[in-house]
């Protein structure tokens, strides 16, 4: 027999494997699973964190659907303002007066503000349903 035939084949090594993965790419899933949790629970807080301004445009929606009188109209405005205000920041229940008007001006139309705030308890002058509800719904977006 000639030395040759004695040669055995060439072994190839046993394909590489995905697993066990280095500790970079644990660390890179790991660091992956944490960023999509915190996402997840920052639209959850997101969500939640406006649903009351959902619910006071709804509200808005049905309060002008109604016949209502003026004054009615103003009433129950200027309460449901200071409702969606109180979601937001329960320190608004001190406000009243001048000091609730100058909080409302922060996002609303001076006279809109007024309105609401001071001159809803005055002899009652027609006022301007659309620009009203216009300004409150713009308030209720952006405060």
């Amino acid at each position: 027999m000639s030395p040759l035939d004695q040669l055995r084949d060439i072994h190839l090594p046993a394909p590489v494997s995905i697993w066990p993965l280095a500790p970079g790419w644990w660390l890179l899933l790991a660091l992956a699973a944490g960023l999509a949790v915190a996402a997840g629970f920052g639209w959850r807080y997101w969500v939640r964190h406006r649903r009351y301004r959902r619910h006071a445009l709804r509200q808005m929606a049905q309060l002008e659907q109604q016949a209502l009188s003026d004054r009615e109209y103003l009433d129950l405005l200027a309460l449901l303002v200071k409702h969606t205000a109180l979601c937001h920041d329960p320190a608004a229940a001190s406000l009243a007066g001048r000091q609730w008007q100058q909080q409302l001006q922060t996002a609303m139309p001076a006279d809109a503000a007024r309105l609401i705030a001071v001159d809803r308890y005055q002899p009652q002058q027609t006022i301007d349903r659309m620009l009203l509800g216009d300004a409150v719904r713009q308030w209720i977006r952006s405060h």
